[in-house]
């Protein structure tokens, strides 16, 4: 699965390390990370080093002419649009992670996630939200056989948009 991330901070760092390190995700491939306002070359401090989080691990390298940055090896497309309707995803991405933390309120245009389907040569089939969606936006708690049976029915039939529940929720899972 192809995936584009809406968003720069730590969970699109978070997601990153994942898909690079861990031989659980080997079929998604991060193809474009769009960062709104932030520079590539900011983008690429940040992936390896934060302040909350210390080194990533990651290696890092950019490409500037072609804005694209590398990320242990991988190449990843670069764009810098605010507005999510004006983000040219590239045609291959399937699924794109709403990580900005500003798209996730269906009843307000203004920060609806379906505005990524309005972007120009999309063929995106979802959008999943790393935070609690409002609206009329589905959450789940990842982790119940309940939510996986009932996410299994949503993805199979696209265009979908979900949300991530909360933190504070996904940590009680285990309880």
């Amino acid at each position: 699965m192809k995936i584009g991330i809406n968003g720069t901070g730590l969970i699109t760092r978070s997601i990153l390390k994942l898909v690079c390190k861990n031989e659980e995700f080997k079929n998604l491939e991060i193809v474009q990370i769009n960062g709104r306002t932030m520079t590539i070359d900011l983008l690429k401090d940040r992936l390896i080093f934060s302040s909350a989080q210390g080194h990533s691990g990651l290696q890092v390298e950019l490409d500037p002419e072609n804005s694209v940055i590398v990320v242990d090896g991988r190449r990843i497309k670069y764009t810098a649009q605010s507005n999510p309707e004006e983000i040219p995803w590239l045609p291959e991405v399937d699924l794109v992670i709403e990580a900005s933390g500003n798209f996730r309120d269906s009843s307000k245009e203004s920060k609806d996630p379906r505005r990524h389907f309005q972007a120009p040569n999309n063929r995106i089939k979802g959008i999943i939200i790393s935070a609690p969606g409002k609206g009329d936006i589905k959450d789940f708690m990842w982790s119940t056989a309940d939510s996986k049976d009932e996410l299994r029915k949503i993805i199979k039939t696209p265009p979908f948009v979900i949300g991530g529940a909360s933190c504070t929720t996904t940590a009680a899972v285990p309880i």
